[in-house]
């Protein structure tokens, strides 16, 4: 059977300031597999990480952890991430 659902996490980064930060990592590591998924923010501040499975997700931004989130069959989180 082919898996046809997609999911992904998708924003923008911007500091205190209200303004974008370039070139910064994202990582998203499944919390039942360990496995890690990686984005990087472009000119515009924007990130995205797609086509990865459903799950729970811990979301670290250059070295700073954030909330775990739920990622659902289907699902696009638009998640903001402040530096």
């Amino acid at each position: 059977m082919i898996n046809t659902s997609w999911q992904a996490i998708k924003s923008t980064i911007i500091n205190v300031s209200q303004s974008v930060v370039t070139g910064t990592s994202v990582t998203a590591v499944n919390v039942a597999t360990n496995v890690s998924y990686k984005g990087i923010s472009d000119a515009s501040g924007n990130y995205a990480i797609s086509l990865i499975p459903p799950g729970e997700y811990a979301v670290e931004i250059s070295a700073q952890e954030r909330p775990d989130i739920m990622l659902q069959v289907n699902q696009v989180i638009e998640l903001d991430l402040l530096l």
